[in-house]
């Protein structure tokens, strides 16, 4: 991985301090069509509504957090 320890693959960041799958804002919005878009990411970032963290001035989803902020949004079905 070099000196920085930083590899790129399809978009997807990886880090070697940091395992797991971490995202941009465009490979999330690719990684979760339908349901997250660029737009909406930047508004979640500035509302600080979804964990993120910032790689020089990119800023990156672990796909815990993107999970995590989706299962904080389900909704459970009503009995009828």
């Amino acid at each position: 991985m070099g000196t920085s320890q930083v590899a790129k693959n399809a978009g997807v960041v990886q880090h070697a301090l940091m395992p797991g799958r971490w995202f941009t804002i465009e490979t999330a919005a690719e990684a979760y069509p339908r349901v997250l878009t660029p737009r909406l990411l930047r508004t979640l970032v500035a509302r600080r509504e979804i964990a993120f963290s910032k790689a020089g001035r990119r800023i990156v989803f672990s796909e815990n957090d993107i999970e995590s902020y989706l299962a904080g949004r389900r909704q459970q079905a009503r009995n009828t």
